[in-house]
């Protein structure tokens, strides 16, 4: 009897978790009739997609779908869309779609994911959809990985009151304009944004200050412009890295102020024409 047909011999009514490593999407069984709330799924390298039955295991509250960890992203052919039947899963906390070739979710609409609370399309690459419209319906996320992933966001009327990470690093898509001050009041409650190399253009807006929990801001190596506003001093800022940008002009004399909680502060190969605060 092959490994497959065993596979699909596996009772799975009862359990809470399942764990298959290396299997083809083809090889899961039919878990709809399960009670099911973790699933993690780490695929071979062969070519297939995300199976549609995953979208009627309604218990779902964790979901993890990803190539195997040493593999090579070249080898990642587990493609298509996110499927249709995905909208049922109203119960679900956590969605990782990592190391994978998706390129968009099938049509989109406010109603995916309520529940959400993390999201991750790390290392997925070819990914064209503009996030925001499915991010409208999950308030209560508080953390994003889209690091080294092909996305779009459009923050324009999107307020994500909960969220708190934000890890974009490498991120492709259009830009985000950092000097629209509608930016920050996307995210009121930000701890952490990790965005080096992400595709930002413009320059710091001065409401950065209203950011009362910013702990680790990293902007390196983005296309920021103009000055750092003194009012990035009111965050309470842990980790500041702003190396390799074009921010330029003169430092704010009272970036000291943040020395109470400063730990790490990279602010080297600045722009030509950046003037240290004396000391």
């Amino acid at each position: 009897m092959s490994e497959a047909k065993n596979l699909r011999q596996i009772t799975v009514t009862d359990a809470h978790w399942c764990d298959y490593e290396h299997r083809e999407p083809s090889e899961i069984p039919d878990l709809s009739q399960t009670k099911l709330t973790s699933l993690k799924l780490i695929v071979s390298t062969l070519q297939s997609s995300i199976p549609h039955s995953l979208g009627f295991v309604t218990s779902l509250e964790h979901l993890h779908i990803a190539l195997p960890l040493m593999s090579d992203l070249e080898h990642s052919n587990i493609r298509g869309m996110v499927p249709t039947s995905f909208v049922h899963l109203k119960n679900l906390k956590t969605l990782r779609l990592e190391k994978l070739n998706i390129f968009r979710f099938a049509d989109l609409t406010d109603a995916y994911f309520p529940s959400l609370e993390v999201l991750s399309l790390l290392n997925t690459v070819h990914f064209t959809d503009d996030l925001a419209p499915l991010l409208k319906s999950a308030k209560n996320l508080s953390c994003i990985d889209i690091s080294s992933t092909s996305v779009s966001l459009n923050t324009t009327g999107l307020i994500l009151p909960n969220l708190t990470s934000l890890y974009a690093s490498y991120v492709k898509g259009r830009p985000w304009i950092m000097s629209d001050t509608s930016f920050w009041p996307t995210f009121p409650n930000l701890k952490i944004l990790s965005a080096a190399a992400a595709p930002i253009v413009g320059s710091i807006s001065a409401n950065i200050g209203d950011m009362k929990h910013l702990q680790q801001l990293d902007l390196s190596g983005t296309s920021l412009t103009g000055q750092i506003p003194d009012s990035i001093t009111r965050c309470p800022l842990v980790i500041l890295l702003l190396r390799s940008t074009d921010l330029r002009g003169p430092i704010p004399q009272n970036i000291g102020l943040l020395n109470q909680t400063l730990e790490q502060v990279d602010l080297s190969f600045l722009s030509q024409g950046s003037i240290l605060p004396d000391s």
